[in-house]
């Protein structure tokens, strides 16, 4: 991979357009995407920061599982807090609101730390080596509760992003409060080496992923939780994702219907009351019968005019929002039988 990223300017941007020609998709995305994959190979490929991290999110879900067909903005991590010493679990059962948010306070120092005297480091070495004028930038660390942002200003090339895209740079967002089990080992490489055989060498990338069915019940959760939000609030942009996702994930028969996923919604649902715990919601009495996943008549053209500004992030033509609406009718539908 590292081939590819020695590579001047103007090779760089001929080997995405010709990947772009070969494969279909825009010549930025691949750009993007090779970055995504180079900077996932930095972080993991580091025998110190490598065991202690796990993918998650929506990019994981397109690349590691290739379930989804869109590009993502982030890239999501979740760090182990086996990783810090004397850290104890804030999801411990009966603990006092009080104790929560210490133990939830003493888990953001704990990564903020490692962060600024770890992660950044090994990012800041090997982007060092690099042409052109490539930088790490980190989000203020005392301003931020968790997840906690790194961009990764990758050396560019003069290819524009499509109108209504994400910028030009990696975003990894790195969270403590997020789960990184049930896991699975998954094998991916760049979507532009995949048209040329003679970059494949040393291209793959080896991760632990967090499995689609968790994915599912949190990308659920998020749902439920915003649209029962008090206000009708509008969703931030692109949220709209979160409900193409849970359409294609239940697409997935292997991962709706496998063993243990009632289970496995009790698992997400007390990791949320204790990690995010937000005052609207009543966690203790939440089944997954009682989730909400379609947008009530006031909150569906917010929704949809969201889901209208991601185009650019699609592979190809998407469903539409009302199919994608019948879809979410149908997981509430099914979800009930699994209490």
């Amino acid at each position: 991979m590292n081939t590819i990223a020695q590579l001047s300017a103007r090779d760089r941007r001929d080997l995405f357009t010709e990947a772009a020609a070969r494969s279909g998709l825009p010549p930025f995305h691949l750009e993007k995407d090779f970055w995504v994959c180079w900077t996932l190979k930095v972080l993991f490929g580091h025998a110190e920061t490598g065991q202690h991290l796990t993918f998650r999110g929506g990019t994981s879900l397109s690349k590691a599982w290739r379930i989804i067909e869109r590009f993502s903005e982030d890239i999501d991590l979740s760090i182990s807090r086996q990783w810090f010493e004397d850290e104890k679990d804030p999801g411990e059962p009966g603990l006092s609101p009080s104790e929560v948010e210490k133990r939830l306070a003493k888990l953001r120092r704990h990564c903020r730390a490692a962060i600024e005297t770890k992660l950044r480091p090994v990012l800041e070495e090997a982007i060092a080596s690099l042409p052109g004028s490539p930088r790490i930038e980190l989000e203020p660390l005392e301003q931020a509760r968790d997840p906690f942002c790194i961009h990764v200003h990758y050396p560019q090339t003069d290819l524009k992003a499509p109108e209504d895209y994400n910028r030009s740079s990696v975003k990894v967002e790195l969270s403590g409060r997020a789960e990184g089990w049930p896991m699975e080992l998954r094998s991916f490489q760049p979507y532009a080496v995949e048209h040329f055989a003679q970059l494949q060498e040393g291209a793959e990338i080896t991760v632990p992923a967090v499995s689609p069915a968790r994915t599912f019940w949190e990308k659920a959760a998020l749902v439920h939780e915003q649209l029962c939000r008090p206000g009708d609030r509008p969703p931030a942009v692109f949220q709209a994702r979160h409900l193409y996702d849970l359409h294609r994930l239940w697409q997935q028969p292997e991962i709706v219907k496998a063993p243990g996923m009632a289970e496995l919604f009790h698992s997400v649902r007390q990791h949320r009351a204790a990690f995010f715990g937000y005052k609207w919601m009543n966690y203790a009495n939440l089944n997954a019968a009682d989730l909400k996943l379609v947008p009530s008549t006031a909150q569906e053209s917010m929704w949809r005019e969201d889901y209208a500004r991601m185009k650019a992030m699609f592979f190809k033509a998407p469903p539409s929002f009302d199919d994608v609406l019948a879809s979410l009718g149908e997981i509430e539908r099914g979800i009930s039988a699994l209490d």
